[in-house]
């Protein structure tokens, strides 16, 4: 599936309980502010087998591409992602990945879940 980030936007203006639940907020326009995560190299990689791939058509236009039964398999890329920052024990996690700093970690971790989140209420809200 494939849907462009302003009609996530238009989505998340309509259901505000949405925006909540997911930790958005409005951006200075009164528009919803969506986190979409800007990676590279291996996290893209390992997120576009898994069905997620996001298409950069300028800094506020991307077209996002999904496959909402993969969602629990982009999640766990980003749980590791995540707990190999955080753990010491899974470092070479985080080596193998070439990742190398903390926005690495929200940008291949955390805003990739913030994503799903919007997707998985997109779909619901459809």
């Amino acid at each position: 599936m494939k849907v462009h980030t302003n009609e996530l936007k238009k989505m998340l203006a309509k259901h505000p309980e949405v925006m909540a639940n997911i930790g958005l907020f409005l951006d200075e326009n009164g528009t919803p502010e969506l986190i979409i995560p800007e990676m590279g190299g291996l996290t893209t990689d390992l997120y576009a087998r898994r069905g997620l791939e996001i298409e950069w058509l300028t800094t506020d236009d991307q077209i996002i591409t999904y496959d909402p039964t993969r969602f629990s398999e982009v999640r766990t890329i980003s749980m590791l992602v995540t707990d190999s920052y955080e753990n010491d024990d899974l470092s070479f996690i985080w080596d193998a990945l070439e990742l190398g700093g903390d926005d690495q970690v929200d940008y291949a971790g955390s805003h990739v879940d913030i994503l799903i989140d919007t997707l998985e209420a997109y779909e619901a809200h459809k």
